[in-house]
């Protein structure tokens, strides 16, 4: 077993290289906020300029650096994601170990790496994935701080939740789960203890921000720009669905937005089913005393209100990397609760997983009707060695020529040219 051990997260991390480097000719459709990344990047890295304060400075930052090392081009803000995709995918492993054991944290890793939806939502100029991976190494450090007590993993575990919301304001979602985990787990009597840990992980998490809160106030912008997207101007904002009334809101999140996602949940996982039976079955083991369920249930309610939301504005794949990573433990840890069993259940396993993937592909039937096991494989990998991107959306060769005419004859101050209420920033950048 301590072979075992030593040699599972190097297999992940050998199969997660192998399965993004083989992806030579992968298609990636760029939208204008990629764009508009990728211009904030260049301002930066060639004048020094920063004008971009409606997301914290972490993206861009190594973008920038990117730039510096390798030269200004696309493909590298597409490989810093895949990096960080691949680092949330090991973190994946050891924080499963942490809650289960060494077999589920392959399980779940395994069906990460799989998962055709994370990584396409991964091989994008977005921070999410980055985002992703400070959190998962903040709950990380916070368990091991759990088990050993040590004050170092507490410090550093809030400051990397601190980064992740310097990366992306989707961060905030998980600012309660030190508060979640505490009730779940914690012993009462001990509540000063509890009430000094909490203090000391948010002032860390607070003195984290404090740079960049300083640096918007002396560009005289308002500190308030860190919340970026959860601002009345941004799309995340919630007065933008509580117009009717808070109690109409929740009524959309019960009615419209939870199964809308669970919709979106079937039609893009294809062992949803699992993940469902795992989450159960965790909940049970939690109510008849088994321990180590306390933490991943808890982990669970943090990423529940995110889902239960996410019917609601469907805002791409994206803005589920991390709820999902956390979601695809119990389909690890069911995995694995099937195989100890007899043939019997390892029997009913394969037939649940049959009707999830049926379940999937009948959702998606007008795509896949034309699609062979090739075509499907290659949404994922696509077998060919190589680092070559191959760009679509709005980096398509059609495009490219029409940018250059366009930044050659019209001036970026032109108000002639909107797309989406806005000058394209992809147009800019080509």
């Amino acid at each position: 077993m301590r072979f075992n051990k030593i040699i599972i997260p190097y297999f992940i991390f050998f199969i997660a290289i192998i399965m993004t480097i083989f992806n030579s000719g992968y298609e990636v459709h760029f939208s204008n906020l990629d764009g508009k990344y990728l211009i904030k990047s260049i301002e930066f890295y060639e004048f020094g300029e920063w004008s971009f304060f409606k997301r914290g400075p972490i993206y861009t930052l190594l973008i920038s650096i990117g730039f510096y090392l390798f030269g200004v081009n696309f493909e590298i803000a597409i490989w810093i994601s895949l990096i960080f995709y691949i680092g949330s995918i090991i973190l994946l492993y050891f924080i499963s170990k942490d809650i289960f054991n060494e077999w589920v944290g392959l399980f779940s890793s395994l069906y990460a790496l799989l998962s055709i939806p994370l990584f396409k939502a991964s091989f994008d100029i977005d921070p999410g994935s980055i985002m992703s991976f400070f959190v998962l190494f903040s709950i990380f450090l916070y368990l091991q701080y759990l088990k050993k007590q040590n004050y170092l993993n507490l410090f550093f575990s809030s400051f990397f939740l601190g980064i992740a919301m310097l990366t992306k304001e989707a961060a905030l979602f998980f600012i309660i789960y030190p508060i979640v985990l505490s009730i779940f787990i914690k012993e009462y009597k001990k509540y000063k203890k509890i009430f000094f840990e909490l203090f000391y992980f948010y002032i860390i998490f607070f003195i984290t921000l404090l740079p960049w809160l300083i640096f918007i106030f002396l560009n005289d912008k308002n500190p308030i720009l860190i919340f970026g997207e959860f601002l009345p101007s941004g799309g995340a904002n919630i007065g933008l669905y509580t117009n009717d009334g808070f109690i109409n809101f929740v009524y959309m999140v019960i009615f419209k937005g939870i199964p809308k996602t669970i919709y979106t949940l079937f039609k893009y996982e294809p062992f949803f089913i699992l993940a469902i039976l795992g989450v159960i079955l965790s909940f049970y083991k939690l109510i008849i005393g088994e321990k180590e369920h306390k933490t991943y249930i808890a982990l669970i309610v943090v990423t529940l209100p995110v889902f239960a939301a996410y019917g609601i504005y469907l805002d791409g794949y994206r803005q589920l990397i991390s709820q999902l990573l956390i979601l695809y433990i119990s389909i690890g840890y069911i995995s694995y609760f099937f195989i100890k069993l007899n043939y019997v259940y390892i029997i009913l396993g394969v037939i649940l997983i049959s009707i999830s993937i049926v379940t999937t592909y009948i959702i998606n039937f007008d795509k896949l009707k034309n699609y062979n096991i090739k075509n499907i494989i290659n949404e994922r990998i696509t077998g060919k060695l190589g680092i070559e991107i191959n760009s679509t959306g709005r980096m398509n060769n059609e495009i490219l020529v029409l940018s250059k005419w366009i930044n050659n004859n019209i001036s970026f101050d032109n108000t002639s040219l909107l797309v989406g209420g806005v000058y394209d920033d992809t147009i800019k950048y080509l």
